[in-house]
């Protein structure tokens, strides 16, 4: 999984239909999202995740939807059969 053209840190698979993925850091603004699956199959979501500048008291590496409390992302994608 790629957030714009960097590699999510972790990803798991949590269920057939949902994974968990910590972002990578990155510059401000929105980023297409990719997923990659091992039987080569991928992808694109454009502009599907948004980093904004952390309060000061964040951690750089927070970033998150806008609005949203760190901790509480969520990306959710179904691999349609």
């Amino acid at each position: 999984m790629k957030f714009g053209r960097k590699k999510a840190e972790s990803v798991i698979i949590a269920s057939s239909n949902k994974i968990r993925v910590v972002t990578p850091s990155n510059e401000k603004g929105p980023v297409d999202v990719t997923v990659m699956f091992d039987d080569g199959a991928a992808f694109k979501i454009p502009n599907a995740f948004h980093y904004v500048e952390p309060a000061e008291s964040d951690n750089a590496r927070r970033a998150f939807f806008g609005g949203q409390k760190a901790g509480t992302n969520k990306i959710e994608v179904d691999k349609k059969q």
